[in-house]
């Protein structure tokens, strides 16, 4: 149940919105770090390197794998715990 409702919020457009957001404001920190790290990410920006919508899409397909490995992981230990208690 948690991992669903989990599922069902990290695919939603207002949360994908939200990392959006906060990914730009991570790449906007990370120029004011540097002219050289500005320099070299603004390049990235204009020939499509740096992507946020890209990034997220990553982050986004990374927690789906992961709820996935965690739902096939509980359903190992809940099949462990049934045999041990029927035997």
């Amino acid at each position: 149940m948690i991992l669903a409702a989990a599922q069902r919020s990290i695919n939603e457009d207002s949360t994908r919105q939200m990392l959006v957001r906060k990914v730009k404001g991570t790449i906007e920190e990370y120029k004011d770090e540097g002219i050289l790290k500005k320099l070299f990410v603004s390049f990235g920006e204009i020939v499509g390197g740096v992507d946020a919508n890209s990034v997220v899409s990553k982050i986004v397909m990374a927690v789906n794998e992961f709820i996935n490995e965690a739902r096939i992981v509980l359903h190992i230990l809940l099949a462990k715990r049934f045999d041990n208690s029927v035997s």
